[in-house]
């Protein structure tokens, strides 16, 4: 696997020097998979492919998570189908008062790695 790419933080170009820091192989590769997943299908006009529905969930604040568990992890495996180097090894969900987080393990080339995605949640 051979990528490389600007790094990315809330949205912004992470400099080095006054030039954007590029990331490469497995961190490129993760950050393209958050990208996937975060941004809203069809937003990029180079790509209307990009992207998914999961930026319209918004879990619950009482009451159980079942529905929202469901319906990222549909929005995940439709993602995952373009990332043939990646596998899912696990998804543990986190509830705090105002927030969902997801957290994902991942196996890269044979490397566990995290990614942590995060909710607002509804007011019921």
């Amino acid at each position: 696997m051979k990528g490389m790419d600007s790094l990315l933080r809330d949205g912004d170009y992470i400099l080095q020097e006054k030039e954007p820091q590029t990331i490469v192989d497995i961190d490129a590769l993760l950050q393209s998979l958050y990208i996937s997943v975060v941004v809203p299908k069809g937003s990029f006009s180079l790509n209307k492919r990009l992207g998914s529905n999961a930026f319209k969930l918004k879990p619950a604040k009482s009451g159980d998570l079942l529905k929202f568990k469901f319906e990222f992890d549909r929005v995940l495996r439709g993602v995952l189908l373009d990332f043939d180097d990646v596998q899912l090894q696990s998804i543990k969900y986190i509830t705090e008062d105002d927030k969902a987080k997801v957290k994902l393990e991942l196996l890269v080339e044979k490397e566990k790695r995290e990614l942590d995605f995060e909710f607002e949640r509804r007011v019921d």
